[in-house]
């Protein structure tokens, strides 16, 4: 009888000991948050410098230099869109800072005609006869996808995938030109509303112009210097023939 009762006993834990296995899936499901798996690309500035150097009292790249330059622009891929700046060395009392503008300023031309822009640093300093060329870009860090961290067994609170959102993230991190774009957006310029509001006024004053019959009948093909019929007064500014009208 002792036997049965503590069989019985053995039993029930273990088939309590079961349930509380079943139940901890969906206990953790519960408590999972998007907090432990953001979906955020990750923005950081870099700094790349190279040093050029130039002879004690000359302003003029050598050739040596020229060419360690341009492999230090084509190992950092330097494009337009980078915060280029150029630092010389700081004068004592005075000294030497016309040829150090000098110096800077044949930096600044060399890069010019590779289409970047470099501006003057005049706090960093640079070691005595160099000029110190510095490539500052932001770079994007997409976040890992995809993300399965979240347990994918029953989830009775419904919280969402720990993949949602992931894909879309991970694109635009991939696609963004200026990832600068992703900590600020840029200005907006505005725009010539006089000039947007003249089509307007043409069209409702009927001097709105319509192609003319200089256009082929082939689709993607056009004579171009052919002009175009004003619809008010029913002429043709065509350099071809003058008895055309619009069609």
């Amino acid at each position: 009888m002792k036997n049965r009762l503590a069989m019985s006993r053995l039993l029930l834990a273990i088939g309590f000991a079961s349930s509380l296995a079943a139940c901890a899936p969906a206990l953790q499901n519960s408590e999972w948050t998007e907090a432990e798996s953001p979906k955020e690309n990750k923005v950081i500035f870099l700094r790349e410098s190279h040093d050029v150097r130039f002879d004690p009292g000359k302003d003029k790249l050598s050739a040596a230099e020229l060419k360690g330059l341009d492999a230090f622009l084509a190992r950092e891929e330097a494009n337009p869109n980078d915060d280029i700046t150029i630092a010389v060395a700081n004068a004592p009392d005075g000294k030497g800072g016309a040829l150090s503008a000098r110096r800077q300023a044949a930096v600044a031309a060399y890069l010019g005609g590779l289409h970047l822009k470099a501006i003057p640093d005049g706090e960093t300093g640079a070691p005595a006869d160099q000029v110190t060329v510095v490539i500052g870009r932001y770079v994007v860090t997409p976040p890992q996808c995809p993300d399965w961290s979240k347990p994918s067994d029953d989830d009775p609170s419904n919280t969402p995938s720990s993949n949602l959102g992931c894909a879309t993230e991970t694109n635009l991190g991939l696609m963004v030109a200026d990832p600068r774009d992703l900590v600020s957006g840029k200005p907006l310029a505005g725009s010539d509303a006089d000039h947007n509001s003249y089509a307007i006024q043409r069209y409702r004053q009927g001097t709105y112009k319509v192609p003319s019959d200089a256009y082929e009948k082939t689709p993607g093909t056009f004579a171009p210097g052919t002009g175009v019929t004003d619809q008010s007064s029913g002429s043709s500014s065509s350099s071809g023939s003058s008895g055309s009208s619009a069609k």
